[in-house]
């Protein structure tokens, strides 16, 4: 038995030193050079096949809505990869790590540049979008002395970012950057100069304002910083929020909020910084929404508190120094008049109804006359909206008035050409014609106060005919000026 097992071990032992014998041995090589980057000939391939009649629609769709300013920017995102060849190296079975060589950007030496030498040198491009009939580039550059060393920096703001660039020994060398933030639209900014800090040199005022929100429903949150620059460096001195306009066109939600700025010198001539904050929010808003978004929306019209706040220069920053509450927050909870009767006992009343719309309930009126309900219905508020009898055009008879507070919904606002972005106050007229009521006026304006104001009956021009004065269909536009030519109101002039 022990011999078997002798006999055994002489054979594996045996089998052992002949396979090391026949396995052929790795040559000694040279450390690997670092493999590199050679220029693709090739165009690159997208990381994702994109459907060329969808890609279309969704650049028509974001150009038409950077138009209005009220929708989203789609945004098709494409990676290249770049082609490698390796070093020959015999017996390699893994692939060395690539480190390529750092860009560098490209010089600017032009003093006035180019935007294409620009963006080469920044590594920027530029967002486009479809404005009065025409692709128009998003960007603001102002040339200024910012610094005091008596030549002029270029100050340049491709939204949502900023630069400061100084002229150095006969080209551009970047001295600040500011990186803004935007969500949903393409962002807004703007540059303006005012010397804040009382020196002689102006300090830079950065505005950005950035879209967020989801289907008919709009935020624009605007930021301002303020940034002061020596000869050395920039810096930012005083940034705040400045501006909220928030509109929920489906379920008839309004938010306005706004801080004015104001740089003044105190008594002994010191810089300070006044600030006004004031603001509104009309309706509530649904509590899923409410929870995503907390701000004290209420049943009705909120006027926030006002409050002025004074900033004191250091040197180095506007510190907080003395806040003020110029008005307490009030509440007006409604304004609702749904019946009125006429000296001869005709009844005038407005019947309002709820209906779902995108997903919000809202409401929908329709102006009933003596028992009668006319054809015309429209989205309306219940909290504002009133009916009356008022003589309006100087017949010697009373006419149906009624106004109201609304928004658009989607629907409406793609019948408009997305021509009307805005809340706005209704103002219907209808006349009596032997039995019936004709529609004299149908006008709405925009609201932007805490009064409520986008549309009312005003006597202008002194001559006892009342006109109807609206603040016009889009937000900033002028105000609009109607008059009665005998059959309706119709429009006659734009208000300064």
């Amino acid at each position: 038995m022990k011999r078997k097992i002798l006999f055994w071990l002489l054979v594996m032992t045996s089998v052992v030193l002949l396979t090391a014998c026949t396995t052929p041995q790795i040559p000694q090589t040279t450390p690997l050079p670092s493999a590199t980057l050679l220029p693709s000939t090739q165009t690159p391939e997208p990381s994702a096949t994109l459907d060329p009649t969808e890609n279309a629609q969704a650049t028509l769709h974001a150009n038409a809505t950077q138009n209005a300013v009220h929708f989203e920017t789609a945004v098709a995102a494409m990676t290249a990869t770049a082609l490698v060849k390796p070093t020959n190296t015999p017996f390699l079975t893994q692939t060395p790590s690539l480190t390529p060589t750092p860009t560098q950007p490209v010089p600017l030496t032009s003093r006035e540049p180019t935007l294409d030498e620009l963006a080469d040198f920044l590594g920027v491009g530029f967002d486009e979008y479809f404005d009065d009939g025409k692709w128009v580039k998003n960007f603001d550059l102002v040339y200024e002395d910012v610094t005091g060393d008596g030549q002029t920096e270029l100050v340049f703001t491709r939204p949502p970012h900023l630069y400061v660039l100084k002229w150095d020994n006969n080209q551009y060398q970047v001295v600040f950057t500011e990186r803004g933030y935007w969500t949903r639209g393409l962002p807004n900014s703007s540059i303006a100069l005012e010397d804040w800090t009382q020196d002689g040199i102006s300090e830079i005022i950065f505005d950005n304002t950035s879209l967020s929100g989801g289907s008919g429903w709009f935020v624009y949150d605007t930021v301002r910083k303020v940034i002061h620059c020596d000869e050395t460096n920039c810096q930012i001195i005083w940034s705040d929020l400045i501006g909220i306009h928030d509109d929920l066109y489906a379920g008839g939600i309004l938010e306005r909020y706004r801080v004015e700025t104001n740089p003044l010198t105190n008594e002994n001539g010191e810089p300070i910084l006044r600030t006004l904050e004031e603001g509104f929010s009309v309706n509530h808003l649904p509590e899923f929404v409410h929870d995503y978004r907390p701000h004290d929306f209420t049943d009705g019209l909120y006027v926030f508190t006002s409050t002025v706040t004074l900033y004191a220069w250091n040197g180095v920053t506007f510190e907080p120094a003395e806040t003020q509450i110029v008005s307490l927050p009030q509440l007006v909870s409604s304004d609702l008049q749904t019946t009125a009767i006429r000296s001869d006992g005709t009844s005038a009343e407005v019947i309002i109804r709820e209906q779902l719309t995108m997903d919000f309930w809202r409401e929908n009126c329709q102006v009933v006359i003596d028992h009668t309900a006319l054809d015309l219905q429209f989205p309306c508020s219940d909290k504002f909206t009133k009916i009356e009898w008022l003589n309006v055009v100087g017949d010697a008879q009373e006419e149906v008035v009624l106004n109201t507070f609304s928004g658009l919904t989607y629907e409406q606002s793609k019948e408009n050409g997305y021509g009307i972005q805005c809340q706005y106050q209704r103002l219907l007229i209808f006349q009596p014609t032997g039995d019936t009521y004709t529609l004299i006026a149908n006008i709405t304006g925009c609201i932007e106060e805490s009064d409520l104001y986008g549309v009312r009956l005003e006597d202008v021009n002194g001559d006892g005919q009342f006109e109807i004065r609206s603040r016009g269909t889009y937000w900033g536009g002028p105000e609009l000026l109607y008059t009665f030519n005998g059959t309706a109101f119709t429009l006659s002039a734009e208000l300064p």
